[in-house]
Formats: C-alpha cells, structure tokens, sequence
C-alpha cells in the first residue's frame, strides 16, 4: 500500500512540476541554521541528550560560543517552546527584527530555540538506542516525557553554559501545559524559571468550542484502538512522504488555497492577517508526531482534566496505582505565570483559564489580545504578532528582570 502511495504521489508530483513550475522560495529547503542566518543573526547549535536517550538540538542565537554572563547582567536568557506539532522553524518565519527570537536579541537579550524529541534536528541520531523511522518504541510518548525530560534538560544545559541562575520561558499552544507539567513532577524547577508565559494555552480546556478538537476528543478510545490495531506509534507516519507533493502546492498561487485552508484548521480559525506567501515556508516543515501527544491531549479535553497519559484501567494501575491518571499538580507552579488569548481562538476559553489561575497561585498577567481576530496560529504566523505579542511579552520579561514585583491575580477576575 505503501509503495502504490508513493508511486501515485511521485506521478503528481512529476506532472504538477512539468506544468506549473511555480517559483519556490529558497528558505524552504533551509535547515534552521541557514534560515536564522539568512536573516543576518548569528547562530550556535547544541546536542542535547535527555535521561531517557532523546538526541534533542538546542540553538542559541549568539555569537558567543562561551557567553560572557556580564554581557546580558541583568537579562534572562530566554527559552522560546514551541508547540505540540510545531518545531523552532515557526518562530522564525517572520523574519528579520519581526520574529519572537529576533526581537529578544535586538533588545539585548540571549535567545534560545527549543526542539522537543519528535522535531526535526540538526543532528543525524534522534536517540541513543532508537531509529524513529525504524523503531516504534521511539515514538512511545507523550507531552508529559517532552515535560519531565526534553524542557528540564535544555534547562539545565543553558544555565551551565551561560553560568545564569534562571531562565525565562515563553510557550506556544501544548508548551504551556508542558510548562505546568514540568513544575508539578519536578517542583525544583521553580528555582530556575523568573517566569513562564503561555500562548494559546490552559492547563484546563472544559470549556473549548472547537468542533474538530471536540469530535476527535469523544472519540478518542476509537482513535487509541486502531492505533493498537495497526500497530502505530507515530501518528500518520506517512505524512513525510507527501513532503515533495505538500512543497509544490503551497507554492503554487491555486494549489496554496488549500495549504492556507489546513492552517485554518490548526488554528480554528482562517487567519486574516498571516501573509500568503510565508505559507511555503511554514508548509516545509511538517510535523512527525507520537500518537501519544494527540490522544493525551484529547483525553485531556474530553475529560474537561489535566491528567497524566491515560493508558487504560488496567495499565493506568500497574503504572499510577489507580485506575485513572492522576491529576497534575499546577498549584506547584510557583513562579509568576502568564497567560495570553486571541479573541478568535476557538480552542482555548478565557473562562479556562480564570479556572486554572484560581489553582495557580502566581499568575501575574492575563493578557488577552485587542485585534478581534487573532486565532491559534497568529502568535507565531501573524504579521502583527510583534505589536500585538512580542511587545507586551518583552516588557513582562523585562519589568520581572529589572525586581519589578506583580502581585498575583485572584477571583473575582475584571477584564476588559
């Protein structure tokens, strides 16, 4: 089945090509390292290796192989997160002065890329032991190994090489539950965050009014048995091989209709202010994900919960000792948190988050963006995510940086 795919996807392939020929931009063949330097900022990239044998890449963007602390006196280094599906790739398809990353270091500030186990690296070896195109046990996790493995690593290694007390970390979409996962398993953390800022995230989704995520959330059980059916860890594994025909639709100007189309689907909601052509580029770095991320989420949204992999009674027993996953424990999150929310964001609520905050005892800023239509992808693909986003990121990080104290946010919550 496999081979007939591959032969009819190379046929369009070939036919698509001979007829269009559409102008491809050259970013998309880019690896990171070349993106991040084609936009004229220097780039050092890391091999992290987690306690459970993950080969990860961290990149900093520096010119200093041996940072000289007194450079940045005063300024966290940043960790930017990226979210469930995305790669470092997404915070940098805006651009020179515009990206997330390159408004921290034009500001001064020592930037770092996270790419969690699944992402496509820099490095040939993506574990120790397993080949993730060959071996199934590779893609034998879910948010909560990335959580209690991939971010306390990428931690640690920062902080020894910039010879820094504390990071600061900023979170896209599942990288926020990632963030609260983290402070409940491994509470010492605290001690090494001054803050965490979530995007488009909620450790608690009761509330979220997005018909996709909530079909596939009530079948979830469905989705987990022809998972063990088939025998699947990753989730689609064929996807990769769609990258050739994916590559040339998004940049043809007809065929790219569609590949906007799937963003919307992502994001909730079609994007009005995401640039057409920067689709080529988000398009060329398709995601490979673990079966195990989708379904945590989803059970994590049908159950209205924020739980550990639910694995089934009788594994949930000889693993947790109960019969259902334990709840995380987010009142462990000690730092001060934020939290930011497009107003077109289907998949996450305000009334979710107000009802996690009231179990986080440090939440600082709520922050919930003006423009009416921002939706769940604007954060890292819309043309004013700078003002909108990046702005009020960096002044928060900025004000904890310089001892500025914010007291934390308790019912009843007024918001504009």
């Amino acid at each position: 089945m496999s081979l007939f795919l591959t032969t009819v996807i190379f046929f369009v392939y070939i036919q698509h090509y001979i007829h269009c020929k559409p102008y491809i931009d050259p970013q998309v063949d880019w690896t990171l390292e070349e993106r991040i330097a084609g936009h004229g900022y220097p780039v050092q990239t890391y091999k992290i290796i987690t306690e459970d044998g993950y080969v990860l890449s961290l990149y900093h963007i520096s010119n200093d192989t041996t940072p000289n602390p007194e450079h940045y006196k005063g300024k966290s280094p940043v960790l930017l997160v990226h979210g469930m599906g995305g790669s470092p790739h997404n915070f940098v398809v805006l651009g020179a002065r515009r990206a997330l990353p390159y408004y921290f270091y034009d500001r001064g500030y020592d930037v770092w890329l996270f790419s969690a186990r699944g992402s496509e690296g820099s490095f040939p070896e993506r574990h120790v032991k397993y080949d993730w195109d060959q071996d199934k046990a590779y893609w034998k996790y879910s948010l909560h190994e990335i959580a209690i493995y991939d971010l306390p690593a990428c931690i640690d290694f920062i902080l020894i090489h910039t010879s820094r007390e504390k990071v600061a970390l900023i979170g896209h979409s599942a990288a926020g539950n990632e963030f609260f996962a983290m402070f409940s398993e491994r509470p010492e953390y605290n001690a090494k965050v001054t803050v965490a800022v979530s995007w488009a995230s909620a450790p608690i989704l009761k509330r979220s009014d997005y018909p996709l995520a909530l079909l596939f959330s009530t079948l979830v059980d469905v989705w987990k048995g022809l998972n063990n059916l088939l025998g699947l860890e990753e989730f689609v594994p064929i996807t990769q091989t769609f990258k050739p025909v994916i590559r040339l639709a998004c940049a043809d100007s007809e065929f790219r209709k569609i590949c906007i189309l799937v963003t919307a689907v992502i994001g909730s909601h079609t994007s009005v202010i995401q640039h057409p052509e920067d689709i080529q580029v988000i398009a060329s770095n398709l995601p490979r994900l673990s079966s195990r991320q989708i379904y945590h989420f989803m059970d994590n949204v049908n159950n209205g919960s924020f739980r550990k992999y639910d694995y089934g009674p009788k594994k949930n027993l000889k693993t947790y000792g109960q019969l259902y996953p334990p709840h995380y424990n987010i009142a462990a999150a000690k730092v001060p948190t934020a939290f930011f929310l497009g107003r077109r964001d289907s998949i996450i609520q305000l009334e979710d988050i107000y009802e996690a905050v009231t179990n986080i005892p440090n939440t600082v800023k709520i922050h919930v963006i003006p423009f009416e239509k921002f939706t769940h992808v604007d954060y890292i693909f819309g043309r004013n995510a700078t003002e909108m986003v990046y702005e009020p990121t960096y002044q928060l990080v900025r004000d904890i940086d310089n001892g500025v104290v914010f007291l934390p946010i308790r019912p009843p919550f007024v918001h504009k």
